[in-house]
């Protein structure tokens, strides 16, 4: 998303696949939205579907 390294790894909940995104960047590039868009699949989710990646 950046093209920064990745301190913190975040994936949303209901997502199967294995990619995950800069927790910290999302956030602030998404803060203003409603609805919190997966970076990797593009399905539509709420913003208590976000968590951090444990792997």
């Amino acid at each position: 998303m950046t093209g920064s390294r990745i301190k913190i790894t975040g994936q949303f909940k209901p997502c199967v696949h294995m990619g995950c995104f800069e927790l910290e960047a999302f956030v602030e590039l998404n803060q203003r939205s409603r609805w919190w868009q997966c970076p990797t699949c593009l399905k539509n989710y709420s913003l208590d579907n976000i968590i951090i990646d444990p792997s």
